[in-house]
């Protein structure tokens, strides 16, 4: 029988806060993040990795931000452009942790937390649910999402969830060169093409036959925040960043539209073109809202799959409990079993060992339990034919009072360019129109 976890350190945590006692509260959240062996070693707190027990921490955390009085959506944009939990706390800590968490800003080095787009399966309905009006849209690329840091002559590039990019030393070399003056956090799609100019598939990032060119679409930072600067005026520094010739590192294309006959047409002409997958489209006076989303940050594809984590495993037959992501409490739930064919190659096989934990209870869910648990990190996209109910899942009854699965939920590939925060979560699964092949 698995030992029960002990809370005594999230409890102690949140008194520290609440009595502004700063030694302890950090004493505590040391515990919380190195007390067990799911906790990576190399723990730096300026590049946070997201384990277990950062989300443990950060669940604690936000739910003391909410009894404070502060907005949750305060504490969420602060984490999103600064996500140092032990600045956090110290903010929660001062005299007016509102004020405090407001004026975190972004440090280089430390990546910030994705924007969210919301998500649309066609032009016409994104339109039509938004309003209309004025966007600036750009073609979607089908490539590896990054995050170029410069500063004091030095360079990283940064993949979702934080880790560091080390397959694409060309964009991380041309990006020193043309902004080594410059303290600066961009945003960029990577994507590979063949020795012809041909875009090649994404798994041809690694590589070494294939040229690796980055798309620029956003600007976090340039010697200060620009996150909570209108779109337009960082799509104008953008610009002007790059209106030298480059080799490997471009600015993205763009379209203002007014009309739904503009937005529907550059939907359409990008859609159909080899290495793209769609539309994003920006408010112009929008700012960025780190780890979150609004309506003025949309992304436009004919076909959306789901990102999950994988929980657990079970044998006889082999099969793998998918998760995803309750954003109320930052914690993950069971929303559907895969099992791969006979005579498919079972990839999960090869890697989930890496993802093993000896100290979890096992999990029922779906009228199956766990035979072994694993760290919620690793990231599948997964299709189905669609959504139903299933009150053997606890997916979705806190939102709806039911219980929700994917029926004929299916492997599509394993999305090691993502980590759990990047999974998709219940409010979306809830909110999408119809699954990929329905």
């Amino acid at each position: 029988m698995s030992p029960k976890k002990d809370y005594s350190n999230e409890q102690e945590l949140e008194k520290a806060i609440f009595h502004k006692n700063k030694r302890q509260a950090h004493a505590f959240l040391s515990e919380i993040l190195h007390g067990d062996q799911m906790a990576l070693p190399g723990f730096d707190k300026l590049n946070l990795k997201e384990t277990e027990n950062a989300r443990r921490a950060k669940s604690v955390i936000q739910q003391t931000t909410k009894q404070l009085g502060v907005p949750l959506s305060v504490f969420r944009s602060a984490f999103g452009r600064h996500p140092d939990l032990f600045d956090l706390v110290d903010a929660l800590i001062s005299n007016d942790p509102l004020v405090a968490l407001e004026n975190l800003s972004p440090i280089p080095f430390q990546p910030i937390r994705i924007a969210k787009a919301l998500r649309f399966d066609s032009p016409e309905e994104a339109w039509k649910k938004t309003g209309g009006g004025n966007w600036l849209v750009q073609p979607k690329w089908d490539g590896w999402y990054c995050q170029i840091h410069i500063s004091e002559e030095k360079v990283k590039l940064y993949q979702r969830g934080g880790t560091e990019i080390k397959f694409a030393p060309f964009i991380a070399r041309e990006a020193l060169t043309i902004f080594s003056k410059s303290k600066i956090i961009l945003e960029c799609e990577i994507v590979p093409f063949d020795s012809t100019g041909t875009v090649a598939p994404r798994s041809k990032l690694r590589d070494s036959n294939y040229r690796i060119h980055g798309f620029v679409f956003d600007l976090l930072y340039q010697n200060g925040d620009w996150t909570r600067i209108a779109y337009k005026e960082r799509r104008q520094k953008l610009m002007e960043l790059l209106r030298i010739e480059t080799k490997y590192i471009h600015l993205i294309d763009q379209e203002e539209v007014h009309t739904p006959e503009d937005f529907i047409k550059f939907f359409k002409d990008w859609n159909d073109k080899k290495g793209l997958e769609g539309m994003i489209a920006k408010r112009p006076d929008s700012t960025y809202v780190a780890d979150g989303k609004n309506s003025n940050f949309l992304k436009i594809k004919v076909k959306d799959n789901l990102d999950a984590v994988v929980m657990g495993l079970a044998d006889n037959p082999r099969s793998y409990l998918l998760g995803i992501l309750d954003d109320e409490v930052t914690q993950f739930t069971p929303f559907a079993w895969i099992t791969i064919p006979k005579g498919q190659r079972d990839i999960l096989e090869d890697i989930v060992d890496n993802y093993r934990v000896e100290d979890l209870p096992p999990i029922e869910a779906g009228g199956k339990t766990t035979s072994a648990r694993t760290r919620p990190e690793l990231v599948v996209e997964v299709e189905g034919d669609k959504r139903y109910t299933n009150d053997q899942y606890p997916c979705g009854k806190k939102q709806t009072g039911k219980g929700w699965s994917l029926f004929e939920a299916r492997l599509v590939q394993i999305r090691d360019d993502k980590n759990g925060e990047d999974a998709t979560t219940v409010e979306d699964f809830l909110s999408l129109p119809k699954m990929a092949g329905y």
